[in-house]
């Protein structure tokens, strides 16, 4: 099994183009590790996350708080699930189209702040 920590970054340097190239390396270190499963963690206030990590079909192992020493904090709840390598190639229909509609909400979202100005 590969676990996937993933570096989060700003939106001042986030576009499209950079997802893109991100999501692309992604897949092929995953593939050039041959490792048969991927374990994916979220907390479950993530919506976005969530929503993506429904795209790749994960099969849970573990959903509630998690279990850290004494006076540390964290989420409230999380998830721990995983899935194949497989299944990150066999969606990228599914991730395309999701960046597609992200392009076209943040259009639209641009336009109805141009309308509320005026």
């Amino acid at each position: 099994m590969i676990e996937v920590n993933s570096l989060w970054i700003g939106p001042s340097l986030k576009n499209f183009s950079m997802q893109i190239k991100v999501w692309m390396h992604l897949i092929k270190d995953n593939f050039s590790s041959r490792k048969q499963y991927i374990l994916l963690m979220h907390s479950m206030k993530n919506r976005a996350m969530q929503s993506f990590l429904h795209m790749v079909t994960p099969h849970v192992l573990y959903e509630g708080p998690p279990l850290m020493m004494s006076g540390n904090k964290t989420h409230d709840e999380i998830q721990m699930s995983y899935t194949t390598r497989w299944s990150l190639v066999l969606n990228i229909s599914k991730y395309w189209i999701e960046l597609k509609n992200r392009e076209r909400r943040a259009k639209l979202s641009v336009k109805q702040r141009e309308l509320a100005r005026t």
